[in-house]
């Protein structure tokens, strides 16, 4: 299993370098907050539920972006994998002549997570599968309509704790596929090279500031957004009373 995934992501790897490369695109550039709210609920030493909240705008702040609610059950099957799914809505904001447009995603999830110690710090890896259900915008207005899209999320990071224990480094890579689209040129949907810190607070609760770099090809892979994400987490864990 594991062979066949990394050849999938040296596969992903050397075609996403090919197409950068060579694809004809017309290149933008903005600027975007994005603020989290992070909570897991651990119900015993299996089990829990992990859920968060976001806000994104655009333009720094001038614009909306994004909103999103996502939730999920964990699944902690030793020290190493743990499996999760869950379900989210994103409301995706689109402008036209100057007025908002929100339109629904509906996106069930299943992932597949394992984190292996080295050293003082960890090296962990999640591969994410997504059932994106896109609503459709014709003219600036609603329809009924969505466009399923199947997306695949291969994500490695690496952590390490500093001297004090209360903050960590983490630096990492996520690229995304759309796996209806293999032989298209919507089949790359983005990357985001990151970096981020952690300030736990207690050993419930931190903050965290993150930086992305995010490329996302939009119209069938004609335009490349390229995006500087400023994020502000909050995380908490709470313990299920016995």
């Amino acid at each position: 299993m594991f062979r066949l995934m990394y050849k999938f992501i040296i596969t992903v790897f050397l075609s996403f370098i090919f197409f950068l490369s060579v694809a004809q695109t017309k290149v933008t550039h903005t600027n975007l907050l994005w603020f989290n709210y992070n909570n897991t609920i651990l119900l015993n030493k299996k089990w829990g539920i992990a859920s968060d909240i976001q806000v994104r705008t655009k333009d720094w702040a001038s614009h909306w972006s994004q909103f999103a609610l996502r939730t999920g059950a964990v699944y902690k099957m030793n020290e190493k994998f743990s499996l999760s799914g869950g379900f989210a809505w994103f409301g995706n904001v689109k402008y036209f002549n100057d007025e908002p447009v929100v339109a629904n995603e509906w996106r069930p999830w299943e992932e597949l997570a394992v984190q292996l110690k080295t050293g003082s710090g960890f090296f962990l890896q999640r591969l994410r599968v997504e059932q994106r259900f896109l609503q459709m915008i014709v003219n600036g207005k609603k329809t009924e309509d969505f466009e399923k899209r199947q997306r695949l999320r291969y994500r490695f990071e690496f952590g390490f704790p500093l001297s004090n224990k209360k903050l960590e480094i983490h630096v990492g890579n996520e690229v995304m596929v759309n796996m209806n689209y293999l032989s298209d040129s919507r089949f790359f949907d983005q990357n985001r090279i990151f970096c981020f810190v952690n300030f736990r607070l207690s050993p419930s609760f931190l903050i965290q500031y993150q930086y992305i770099k995010l490329l996302q090809w939009q119209a069938a892979g004609k335009v490349l957004d390229d995006e500087n994400v400023f994020r502000f987490s909050i995380h908490q864990q709470i313990k299920r009373s016995k």
